[in-house]
């Protein structure tokens, strides 16, 4: 009987990257322990929700909750349901008796990786940030082995099962063939879930952009009924095109014909704008765990690729500002080199010989 990976969490792209290469070298089941909501208290579907399933790989949802940083109305039904999400994954892995559990990080995680520790299943962790998250380092504690993306996180976990292998990215990014559009393509992104601080500030300059430019704006679930409607006021409107959300498989092909991508910086966008050497203005989430997004994008702003705008100094004045600096003025050769050097292209293949050894042992 084949052994069963069970890949978790809720960073989707880097997981996306080792199930490539776990269908490329091996004959593993794979199945998929996620959330079923994008966000607490709304009935939105999550992204992997979304994509898994149709990837043919058996997805399944707990109700788990999370420590959150501030009081809010989800605060006391997301205590109530920690201890919930952990019974459904204790009763799933009992069901599944994967050989190994793979975990991509976010609250969901934790409950799985507790239970798998307890069922004495291998645990292996993959942290994406520069600064690792409060769920990883948790289960840092529990994990066979935890994998990193840079070597500053070595500090978060135990040195003697931590291994730096870097962010998994998907081929079809690692292998994009760059031809910009014209006219120039602006591609906005707040992330699977939107931002509406982003959304805002790219609305109040569309008119100015559209002139010259095309948009492809992902607004998240939320918003995007607004931007629909956005768009019927515009002259230019032809040259706006709004999702809510895209499918991951779209996203190299914007990527490969995008001029400058406007978004957010966490750990897999800022690792698939390098892989491509694309130019980029990051806005950090400020509350971001230690800061991890601002470090995340300064990355790329020290090669000279990326700008960075403060989120309580983004005005569409600045933005429109950083646009017009940014882009007329593509990466160089030595630029784009340097930025893909941040990335390792062999990450996959390194986690996937990581979980083989646990996978395949007698």
């Amino acid at each position: 009987m084949k052994r069963i990976v069970v890949m978790t969490g809720g960073h989707l792209a880097p997981a996306l990257a080792v199930i490539e290469e776990i269908r490329k070298s091996t004959d593993w089941d794979i199945v998929w322990i996620g959330r079923k909501y994008a966000m607490e208290g709304e009935n939105i579907s999550s992204i992997e929700a979304d994509v898994i399933p149709k990837l043919d790989i058996p997805f399944y949802t707990i109700d788990a909750g999370r420590l959150q940083r501030k009081w809010t109305n989800q605060t006391i039904p997301s205590l109530l349901r920690i201890p919930l999400g952990f019974y459904q994954s204790l009763i799933l892995l009992l069901k599944l008796k994967p050989g190994v559990v793979m975990s991509f990080g976010g609250y969901l995680s934790l409950p799985v990786v507790f239970a798998g520790w307890l069922l004495r299943i291998p645990i292996v962790s993959h942290e994406q940030t520069v600064v690792s998250g409060l769920a990883n380092r948790l289960a840092g504690f529990f994990a066979d082995n935890i994998l990193i993306s840079f070597q500053g996180s070595s500090l978060d976990f135990p040195h003697h099962k931590t291994i730096l292998v870097g962010n998994p990215v998907r081929r079809s990014v690692l292998e994009v063939k760059r031809k910009v559009a014209r006219p120039k393509l602006i591609y906005v992104t707040g992330g699977n879930q939107g931002s509406q601080i982003i959304n805002k500030t790219i609305s109040a300059i569309l008119p100015k952009i559209l002139t010259s430019f095309q948009v492809i704006h992902q607004t998240g679930q939320l918003d995007y009924k607004t931007y629909v409607a956005r768009k019927r006021q515009l002259k230019m409107a032809r040259r706006y095109k709004v999702f809510a959300i895209l499918d991951p498989a779209e996203i190299p092909k914007i990527l490969a014909r995008a001029s400058l991508v406007i978004s957010r910086a966490g750990a897999n966008t800022v690792s698939e704008i390098s892989a491509v050497g694309v130019s980029a203005i990051f806005i950090p989430i400020p509350w971001s765990e230690r800061g991890e997004q601002e470090k995340n994008a300064k990355m790329l702003a020290r090669i000279g690729i990326a700008k960075v705008i403060q989120q309580d100094r983004l005005t569409p004045k600045s933005l429109l500002g950083a646009l017009g600096s940014m882009i007329d003025k593509p990466p160089n050769i030595r630029q784009v080199a340097r930025a893909k050097r941040l990335i390792n292209h062999n990450a996959s293949q390194e986690i996937v010989k990581i979980l083989r050894k646990f996978i395949e042992r007698e």
